[in-house]
């Protein structure tokens, strides 16, 4: 159900990107992942990690998503760009470097080509969740590369709110509570912020992410936490990683929690889903694929097949 609008726009009028359309295409039923990448020359790169920084005033917007089986669907758009020699996902390198070709892309000369990618490797979905890959179009003016993007996730960021009402195991309610943001960087770890409020500080509490595990049930612990009181707060900040896809696809799946034990409540005083922030709004930098400001936000539904 609904339509998913993809725009990209810029208050400056030597922004390329002014002459994309917006697009809209239909929202998928079920879907994991999704990612988007404006197509400029600033952003094309050399093997031996320099850019060319093309001049080119062509433009193009690929969109990219993992459906439920793990297929990837894409559409990519160009504008301006005659005649098209090829057009090619890439990667697994960071915005800025060359990487190996994964997969030609069908009907290049089309302005606007569609396809799946079916099956694709799970280190191929790793890199596609982590933004290291990229699509890249070639001209018989410039073999090397036309125009390039970087496919940004939009999904990469989460956060869970902790209380006693989400354990499985019913729980009192203690006045404990606490929130936790997650990043999920290029290179596949998860960094972290856990705050946790309402928990003396005699003894350390245990704390896990746990997983995978939908809110109604328990999973195994899969990474400690280890909780530092300051200020009357229980905090922890680190890392966890680096990531494979069947820890990637779970965390955008939400089954994994963060679970924090006390002697009172040794099964879990307080619990969290994991689950994906709003989907953010990326603009067209022009510079490497470095993020823009945040735009507006808004909730991007999912249903679960």
């Amino acid at each position: 159900g609904g339509r998913l609008t993809v725009g990209v726009a810029d208050s400056t009028r030597s922004n390329p990107f002014l002459e994309l359309p917006i697009i809209e295409f239909q929202e998928k039923d079920s879907y994991l992942w999704f990612g988007v990448a404006p197509l400029t020359g600033q952003q094309v790169a050399l093997a031996d990690g320099s850019t060319t920084a093309t001049r080119s005033r062509d433009s193009g917007l690929a969109i990219a998503y993992v459906d439920a089986r793990g297929d990837i669907e894409f559409g990519i758009y160009q504008t301006g760009i005659e005649p098209i020699t090829g057009v090619a996902f890439h990667g697994p390198a960071s915005a800025g470097y060359a990487g190996p070709m994964l997969r030609e892309i069908g009907d290049a000369e089309q302005a606007k080509t569609f396809g799946k990618w079916i099956d694709p490797s799970d280190d191929v979905r790793s890199a596609l969740a982590r933004g290291r890959i990229y699509v890249l179009t070639t001209s018989v003016g410039s073999p090397a590369g036309e125009i390039r993007g970087q496919i940004v996730p939009q999904t990469h960021e989460f956060s869970t709110v902790l209380s006693s009402s989400r354990e499985v195991t019913p729980v009192s309610p203690t006045g404990a509570a606490g929130f936790g943001r997650f990043v999920l960087d290029p290179v596949g770890y998860l960094h972290y912020r856990i705050v946790v409020e309402g928990i003396g500080g005699l003894n350390v509490p245990p704390a896990h992410i746990h997983g995978q595990a939908e809110f109604y049930e328990n999973g195994r612990g899969v990474f400690h936490l280890d909780l530092n009181y300051v200020d009357d707060q229980w905090i922890n900040e680190g890392r966890w990683g680096p990531l494979g896809w069947n820890e990637i696809r779970g965390l955008l799946d939400g089954v994994y929690y963060v679970n924090v034990h006390t002697d009172q409540n040794k099964a879990g005083e307080v619990r969290g889903q994991i689950r994906p922030s709003l989907l953010e709004h990326y603009y067209a930098p022009g510079l490497l694929g470095r993020r823009g400001p945040r735009e507006s936000s808004r909730p991007f539904s999912r249903s679960r097949s």
